[in-house]
Order: C-alpha cells, then structure tokens, then sequence
C-alpha cells in the first residue's frame, strides 16, 4: 500500500507550519520589544520603597506628580499645613541603620514613624520629613516657622482626614532630639510630634546640627 500523501495535502501541510512558526516568531519578538521599551522608560526611575529601613543624606529630589501611596485604609497617607504651604504624601519609615527614626527617601515625602501609634490614636506619633535637599527646598523647609495654635490636617488610607493642633515648637541639639521626640504631654491621650532639621550646616558630617520638633493634638470634632 502507499502511504504516501498527496502532493496537494503536503504542500497545504508546509505550509501551515511555516505561517503558525512565523505568528510565534512576531509574538517573541513583540513581547521582547515591549519589554525592552518598558525597562528604558523606566531604567532612571527608583522606585520609593514601602517602608523605609535605610536612609540616605542624599533623597531624591524628583517631583512626585506620579506617586502611588500604599497602605491601608487607616493608615496616614497625606499631610497639609496650609499656613506654611507644606503638603504631601507620607511614606512608612522604621528604625533606621543607624538605629534611628528614617527619613523619607524623597524630599517631597513626609515619612510616618510606623513605630508609633497611628496619628489621632492613644498614644505617641511621630511624622518627620526632610527641610531640604542638595538643590531643593524639603516638605518641612518652613516647619521652624509653625506657629503655636496652628491646625493641619492628615488624610488617610479610607480618605477621612483628622485635624490636629499645634502646642509647641523647640528648637534642640541632634544629642537633645530623641528625648525631646518621644515625650509626650501626660495630659494629653493623643499626640503628634513632627520633626525636621535645622540650625547649622555641618558639611563634614552632611548633617545639621539642630532638630526642629513641633508638637500638636487631634482637635475633637
């Protein structure tokens, strides 16, 4: 018996298989495209880590017109102190490599210390942010300047916002600061401490060598 097919069916054959090999070939090669295009778009941008647990003396200083906040809905995810013109997202910070409070891995973050209680519950909060950066003013640049009695408010994960108060302003030494940043009033149930730099430069350490710490306390509804 002949087992061979006809000429017709082998050529219908051949070619099946030459057209379904090409549509996988353009397939590879336009997923290899859009990856290739995808990684140059995205290769000079750092992404903000969730939580920071390693700070920098140099955080980015670029806009955060793209910012995406994650966190849950009771979380604090942004803050706005119109008298001093100071807004924007909070980032999650923890204890640093140098076992301190992080600091925000961008200078137009305000970082919430994720050790604390949560703004506007019992106990001790603290949110921090940067006064500057190498070339650009910081989200807390005119924090010195806060008076007290000024109210600001925190929104959160949910979009409910809580308002708070400010009750004091120091200025003290970096050796001072974390004794002054975690106390907190024994009148008060709730409190907010907010901090950034200030004073003097010191160039050899890149650091300067005074703290800025206002204090506030939720305004009941």
């Amino acid at each position: 018996m002949n087992s061979a097919l006809p000429t017709k069916f082998v050529s219908f054959s051949t070619n099946h298989k030459k057209l379904i090999f090409l549509a996988v070939l353009l397939i590879l090669l336009a997923t290899i495209v859009i990856g290739f295009l995808a990684n140059s778009k995205d290769s000079n941008v750092v992404a903000a880590p969730e939580i920071v647990t390693q700070s920098t003396d140099n955080p980015s200083e670029e806009p955060l017109d793209d910012y995406v906040w994650s966190g849950r809905p009771t979380e604090p995810k942004y803050i706005e102190i119109p008298s001093i013109g100071a807004g924007g997202f909070i980032q999650k910070v923890s204890i640093d490599q140098r076992k301190e409070v992080g600091v925000p891995s961008n200078i137009n973050l305000a970082g919430w210390f994720i050790k604390g209680a949560i703004p506007g519950e019992k106990g001790l909060s603290i949110i921090d942010g940067h006064v500057d950066g190498i070339s650009k003013p910081g989200i807390f640049k005119k924090l010195e300047n806060v008076k007290v009695g000024t109210e600001f408010t925190v929104e959160f994960g949910n979009g409910s916002k809580k308002t708070f108060k400010t009750t004091g302003k120091s200025r003290v030494s970096i050796a001072v600061a974390p004794a002054v940043l975690f106390s907190q009033d024994p009148t008060v149930t709730s409190q907010l401490n907010l901090i950034t730099c200030g004073g003097q430069y010191d160039k050899g350490n890149r650091r300067y060598l005074d703290r800025i710490i206002v204090t506030s306390v939720p305004v009941s509804a």
